[in-house]
């Protein structure tokens, strides 16, 4: 090429200027795929969290019982989970009769699936309003289907003045971890929760 040859100049400013455009180009395609990975990344989220948001856990009932007082079967229900202390003690000879040792409360629950997915293990707590503590719960490694409920879960706990609402988490369909306080909007699972559920799927051969 010779020196000062305008046309060539002008080829040299064309070719460069088409890789500058070219660049550019791939920039702002990158930068496009990064928007759609996280638009469709927060639709999924919102979905999945739509779907969460239709499980909840509703208080069936709250029973007060003195001490010595006897508590018979529910439904024929022979068992319950006790918390807090032991507050139950056996019927002699009467078979799925207890007592309660101290004066108590039992509180009956259920957790109903309204979302369209197969929820996983799932844990419920009772939220001791009264005193804003977490009292611990039962474990249900079982499977809830879409439109389903729980059988009764009936939870026994020490003391009469306090009030309570069902706290849940569960595991959805897609393996992301949920918790619920009665009513209240759903949140994602703290890493300790999850390594419940982990727990529970190693004790029934579930996940490794």
């Amino acid at each position: 090429m010779e020196a000062g040859s305008v046309t060539d100049w002008v080829m040299v400013g064309a070719t460069i200027g088409a890789v500058v455009v070219a660049g550019v180009a791939l920039w702002f395609s990158h930068k496009a795929n990064r928007i759609a990975q996280a638009v469709y990344a927060d639709d999924v989220r919102a979905r999945n969290e739509a779907q969460a948001r239709l499980v909840y856990a509703s208080t069936l009932g709250a029973s007060v019982y003195r001490e010595g007082e006897p508590i018979p079967p529910h439904d024929g229900e022979h068992s319950m989970t006790q918390v807090g202390g032991n507050v139950l003690g056996g019927s002699p000879g009467r078979p799925g009769e207890f007592i309660a040792l101290e004066d108590m409360q039992i509180i009956d629950l259920e957790i109903f699936n309204g979302s369209t997915e197969v929820i996983g293990a799932f844990q419920t707590q009772l939220y001791d309003l009264r005193n804003q503590t977490i009292v611990p719960g039962s474990i249900g490694s079982e499977f809830i289907r879409p439109g389903e409920r729980t059988p009764r879960i009936r939870i026994a706990v020490p003391g009469i003045a306090s009030h309570y609402v069902p706290e849940i988490s569960f595991r959805d369909s897609a393996g992301l971890f949920w918790s619920r306080r009665g009513y209240e909007p759903v949140q994602t699972l703290d890493e300790a929760r999850r390594e419940m559920f982990d727990s529970l799927d190693r004790l029934r051969g579930g996940r490794p």
